[in-house]
């Protein structure tokens, strides 16, 4: 980590990819003024937040003192404007950022920039998996289906290079902690046993709205607001009445199935939670 120092501002670069992290969530959450992009974040200064600038510089000075022989210096800096920079090793790399969520049983990538090289790389390590990628190039969806796939993240995550490229991922560490436990409880005999022999109850709903038997909650939910926008009657107020009628019984059995299905689905997130 080096550090400069002017009258106007200070500026901190590093190469450390997970130090840059820390940081940069750092500025996000403690300064409101701030400003950044992949690999560089500004905040401007605001004399409401001389207290968090303080505990900041101390935590800087306390890292810089760790990896360095002199000491660090940076007096008034609370009053200047704060530049964070990350830099690369290897000019040869291609540093790669990543946001990740954890929803159901997806792991969802969005990259800052298109690269299907990369992404390419991630979908092999995940073949057993189901795959979605967006046509930019930049969105990925990890759909796993058995608690041994999890593994993946794991190994992709614990690595700061992958090939040619530095990676960068920002995620909820306990979000995924909470994917993992999920993933094995729902994986279990158990659970398999019991949400099996209740789906079979609620065939004909999973039927009505399109779904197979081992859907999850959200795509049972997109699959209801695709077809509630479909059969709305509002939709066909200019049609015969016999289509009026067809549509709306179509409607309402579309609402119902979607109605019956939610403790189901309750019943299963209590299961998992317990």
């Amino acid at each position: 980590m080096n550090i400069k120092q002017t009258l106007e501002s200070l500026s901190i670069e590093t190469n450390d990819s997970k130090l840059f992290s820390e940081l940069q969530a750092m500025m996000k959450k403690n300064f409101t003024k701030t400003l950044g992009k992949k690999d560089k974040i500004i905040s401007f200064y605001d004399e409401n937040e001389m207290i968090q600038r303080k505990y900041f510089f101390k935590f800087i000075t306390k890292i810089y003192n760790q990896t360095h022989k002199d000491e660090l210096n940076i007096k008034f800096a609370e009053y200047t404007t704060i530049k964070l920079l990350y830099k690369q090793d290897n000019s040869l790399k291609i540093t790669i950022f990543a946001d990740i969520e954890f929803v159901g049983n997806e792991a969802r990538f969005r990259f800052d920039r298109s690269n299907a090289l990369f992404i390419s790389y991630i979908a092999q390590k995940f073949k057993k998996s189901q795959i979605f990628i967006n046509d930019d190039q930049n969105y990925l969806i990890i759909k796993i289906s058995s608690a041994n796939e999890t593994s993946g993240f794991d190994e992709l995550f614990d690595k700061s290079e992958h090939m040619s490229f530095c990676t960068y991922f920002r995620y909820d560490k306990d979000k995924f902690i909470k994917f993992k436990r999920e993933a094995n409880i729902q994986n279990s005999q158990k659970f398999v046993r019991r949400f099996s022999a209740l789906a079979d109850l609620f065939s004909e709903h999973f039927k009505t709205l399109e779904c197979e038997q081992n859907s999850d909650f959200e795509g049972v939910r997109s699959k209801y607001l695709e077809l509630v926008k479909i059969y709305h009657p509002d939709r066909h107020a200019q049609k015969s009445e016999k289509i009026k009628k067809e549509y709306r019984e179509k409607f309402e059995k579309i609402q119902n199935a979607y109605e019956s299905l939610k403790p189901y689905f309750k019943e299963q997130e209590i299961f998992v939670s317990a």
